[in-house]
């Protein structure tokens, strides 16, 4: 069978509207677990007003509550997937960017109409005082645009093929990682990679999301969170 036939464009992202937002919600003990995991230097800084007003009283407490709303986007982005048919994975987006290229041609060689690229060339917005002129800019512009999805094509053909919800898991252990660091450079206060690992550990443990164990794996959740 082609391959052309076993894939397809990944399914479109349903509105923002649409998709409930995660209430994941750390317990008291959950929560106290996490904070003595932190250094203690972040518990001995008082959080700013705005933060108090959320009920953080330290830099700590605000440590765990972004990790906190950083799960509930995680959890948010995994539900709304399973509305999606689709994947988004390296060769259906290929498959994307190919049908995108051929839906391009008659616009990128010049053969639709005057008025058609007067649109065209307005959405892009290209001057269209000139009408001998402004044509040329549109076929320029969008053949451009088809070399640099060619090259992207070929890119994204080369990619390792990963699952979404991996995927997923690196956004949402970078993200953290970010985070906590910022806290780090900002506060004074440092946090060997070993004691992260055991923070992600547990905040993925309370939070029911699948990951490498801190023990088994401790460098590859270490990974996760440089990622």
């Amino acid at each position: 069978m082609p391959r052309r036939t076993r894939t397809r464009p990944p399914s479109p992202w349903p509105p923002p509207e649409q998709i409930p937002r995660d209430n994941f919600r750390l317990t008291a003990e959950q929560r106290a677990e996490l904070l003595e995991l932190l250094p203690p230097r972040l518990a001995e800084i008082a959080a700013l007003p705005e933060y108090q007003a959320l009920g953080c009283r330290t830099i700590a407490d605000v440590a765990v509550q972004a990790c906190e709303e950083c799960v509930q986007c995680y959890n948010t982005i995994a539900r709304a997937r399973q509305n999606r048919q689709v994947p988004t994975n390296p060769a259906n987006v290929a498959r994307a960017i190919n049908d995108l290229m051929v839906a391009l041609r008659p616009f990128a060689s010049g053969a639709v109409d005057l008025e058609t690229m007067d649109v065209i060339a307005t959405a892009l917005g290209l001057p269209t005082d000139d009408h001998t002129a402004h044509p040329a800019a549109v076929t320029t512009c969008l053949a451009k645009l088809k070399h640099a999805l060619a090259v992207q094509e070929r890119a994204v053909r080369g990619r390792r093929v990963r699952d979404e919800a991996h995927r997923d898991l690196m956004v949402l252990c970078g993200y953290i990682g970010f985070c906590l660091q910022n806290l780090y450079e900002t506060n004074s206060a440092s946090m060997k990679d070993t004691m992260q690992a055991r923070f992600l550990d547990r905040l993925l443990t309370f939070a029911g999301i699948p990951h490498p164990n801190a023990f088994d794996n401790p460098k590859r959740l270490i990974t996760l969170l440089h990622s």
